[in-house]
């Protein structure tokens, strides 16, 4: 028996010996005439004589190759080329751990078995052909466990002849190979993927060396260069490398539009070797957007002219330069398009718009280079004129202005005449922002406007006081509706016939606290300008109905009766309107047929479409409808029938002139017969004289209004009225 030592060392000889074979041929090519059984019979030849012992029993060298064949990680199994079908005589237990076939179950088969069902392999035939001629191959085939799973089997078939060249076995190796392949599969569709990536990004990627010259570009960067990937290879495009930083270029290409393009670089490594990874993304219609809507920033998009940030731009520049330089004069010309919003309203917007870019052409063949010309807004421009010797430099361009616009305008077949009205402001070293400037030449403006329009009007300081103090009556009326310092006071209205009060008209009146009583002449038109009217109209509204229903209460007023409440066209923007008066009346337990509101021509003609419905949602609430100041307006009564109006209001000016003008009187009973044929009621308003009222009473009208009844009272002495009224008629 050999020592323990001995064996350990064979078998320690016998390991190493095949790790060496494995790892000297991967696939096992090699001959196996220096097989692992007779590597193993020389290794322990050397044993032996190393050792003195020159022979070894059979037995302990079949246990010593067992031992050593069982040990090995490669499953190894020996076929019987000389019996039918070759069939498998041998497998070692890594054969059994890898197919999970017991020795017992697969001794006597064919190797094939394994292949289940799947015997089409391209291996398959390699490996029949190698057995066929008795030579040795290596191959990979899809093989199943017993359990079913399916592993990669690289197999190596080496045969095996005899002292005489007699084929005695076929030797198998093989070794589980499935992590690996499954490991190669991964890599591939990662390769695959990231391929697919690269190819289908938004964003052109170039590869270049240190030295800049490209060596890989996807086809988006093809596309953005307008060259193919050959023909770009190894060029050095010029391309900025910003690492860890972005900026932008135009890459400006052969028979094509250049393309603006944002580019980012990073370090990275090409094959191991320093490189750059640049990413270009094409910002060309982002670029034009944002040009364009830097553009539409400081420019009106419909007559291409600066707008007002670009103006007070330029018009601060020239301040600053004034401050610095006394020498520097210059004046502000703010324009108006008189009538402009009739003729946008009857016409068109489309003609109005029209009107806008020719009178625009017009004005810019009036002015020098150096002058600017801005639209502000709607129908208004401002025209800042520079190096101005004196007043009467401005004065001559602003009648050249109004030479240009004497003619009329042909749009559209139609012939349209129309001026402008033009405030003047001169420009000091003393003014501190541009608005300032703006706010003086349109005060003048409006002077010109109340002038009758087509004409100019320079700032002054009245003009300012006046403005001023108009500035200061609005910032008190604020203070009046937020501190409910407003005051809501009863007409009477008079059955002209009968001499009975039929109805109330509720007016605003306003107590200043230092100024006393201001005239709603002066505060009706600065609540309308700034929306004030909303909250004042829904407080008249709310008061009045309330105070109604109480006197309604008391018995001091009949069921027949109307509360008259004057309505402004701002309300009628309110697409809740309707829900809010009906909630008011709802609040205060006012039934709706004792509401009449009373709204102006104007009101029916600028926005007909919306006023006809809300007026016909008025009218199915039994809300009456009365037309305030008519035959002022440019309406006719056939125009009207669209409308549900019930009542028309004479205008207190043909009242007035009842008594010196007879046509008046004439007006006054042609409107009267014509309502009365359309089925409407018709107030007077404005009766003072008792010779007015005969005339109006001879007209047919219904009712009437005026001093001649009674102003407007507090609530409290109309309360009083009532009451009295009330006593006598029991």
């Amino acid at each position: 028996m050999i020592s323990d030592d001995l064996g350990q060392t064979y078998l320690d000889q016998s390991t190493q010996i095949m790790c060496q074979l494995k790892q000297r041929n991967k696939h096992f090519r090699t001959s196996f005439q220096s097989s692992i059984m007779s590597a193993i019979r020389d290794s322990w030849a050397q044993v032996l004589r190393a050792s003195g012992q020159d022979s070894v029993k059979p037995e302990v060298w079949f246990e010593l190759m067992q031992r050593a064949v069982g040990n090995a990680s490669n499953g190894i199994v020996i076929t019987d080329p000389n019996q039918f079908d070759n069939p498998i005589i041998y497998v070692n237990p890594a054969f059994e751990r890898i197919t999970g076939y017991t020795a017992a179950e697969v001794l006597n088969r064919n190797c094939r078995f394994m292949q289940g069902k799947n015997r089409e392999q391209l291996g398959s035939y390699h490996l029949k052909t190698a057995i066929q001629q008795r030579r040795e191959c290596c191959v990979t085939l899809q093989n199943y466990r017993k359990d079913g799973t399916s592993f990669w089997n690289e197999l190596c078939v080496t045969p095996i002849f005899d002292a005489e060249g007699h084929l005695t076995y076929f030797i198998g190796i093989q070794n589980d190979i499935t992590q690996r392949k499954e490991t190669q599969a991964a890599l591939r569709r990662q390769k695959d993927d990231l391929h697919t990536v690269v190819e289908s990004m938004v964003d052109g990627l170039v590869i270049v060396n240190q030295r800049g010259e490209v060596i890989f570009v996807n086809r988006v960067a093809e596309k953005l260069f307008n060259r193919t990937a050959d023909q770009l290879m190894g060029e050095s495009l010029g391309i900025p490398i910003t690492v860890d930083s972005l900026t932008e270029i135009d890459i400006h290409r052969l028979r094509q539009p250049p393309v603006r393009v944002e580019i980012a670089s990073n370090s990275t490594l090409w094959q191991g070797v320093p490189a750059y990874l640049i990413s270009l993304r094409d910002i060309t219609e982002r670029s034009q957007a944002e040009d364009k809507i830097a553009w539409m920033a400081l420019y009106d998009p419909l007559t291409k002219l600066p707008n007002r940030i670009l103006f007070i731009e330029r018009l601060q520049h020239v301040l600053d330069l004034s401050r610095r330089c006394s020498s520097v004069h210059f004046a502000l010309l703010f324009i108006d398009l008189d009538r402009f919003k009739l003729i946008n309203d009857s016409l068109g917007h489309s003609i109005g718009d029209q009107l806008l870019i020719g009178f625009t052409r017009r004005i810019e063949h009036q002015l020098r280079v150096s002058d600017t010309l801005a639209r502000l807004s709607g129908d208004e421009f401002a025209i800042l004129l520079e190096d101005m010797s004196d007043l009467e430099d401005v004065t001559q361009v602003v009648e050249r202005i109004h030479a240009a616009l004497s003619s009329p305008f042909e749009l559209e077949g139609r012939t349209i005449f129309t001026g402008a009205s033009i405030g003047i402001a001169l420009g000091r070293p003393d003014l501190q922002k541009p608005e300032d400037l703006i706010r003086e030449a349109d005060t003048a403006m409006y002077r010109a406007k109340a002038q009758g329009g087509s004409c100019y009007a320079i700032f002054d300081q009245e003009m300012h006081n006046e403005a001023m103090s108009r500035l200061q009556l609005e910032t008190d009326l604020r203070y009046a509706v937020k501190r409910q310092e407003l005051e809501v006071h009863y007409q009477p209205l008079v059955d002209l016939h009968s001499h009975q009060l039929v109805g109330l008209e509720a007016l605003l009146r306003w107590h200043h606290p230092q100024q006393g009583y201001v005239s709603p002449e002066q505060f009706i038109p600065i609540a309308e300008e700034t929306g004030l009217i909303i909250p004042m109209g829904q407080y008249v509204l709310e008061q009045a109905c309330q105070q109604v229903q109480s006197w309604l209460r008391e018995g001091w007023i009949s069921s027949a009766f109307m509360l008259s409440v004057n309505f402004s066209s701002k309300q009628l923007s309110n697409t809740n309107l309707v829900h809010r008066i009906l909630q008011i009346l709802a609040e205060t337990g006012l039934d709706p047929s004792y509401l009449q509101l009373e709204i102006t021509e104007s009101m029916l003609m600028d926005n007909p479409t919306v006023a006809a419905s809300v007026f016909q949602e008025l009218e199915s609430h039994s809300i009456r409808l009365a037309l305030d100041d008519f035959g002022t307006g440019y309406s006719s009564l056939s125009h009207l029938q669209k409308f549900p109006v019930r009542t028309l209001k004479i205008d207190r000016s043909f009242v007035a002139r009842l008594e010196t003008q007879a046509e008046d009187l004439e007006i006054i009973q042609s409107i009267v017969s014509l309502a009365h044929t359309l089925k409407m009621d018709v107030i007077a308003e404005g009766i003072e004289t008792e010779a007015q009222l005969c005339h109006l009473k001879t007209s047919g009208c219904d009712i009437g209004q005026g001093f001649l009844f009674d102003k407007a009272l507090t609530p409290q002495a109309m309360s009083d009225l009532l009451r009295r009224q009330s006593q006598q008629a029991s």
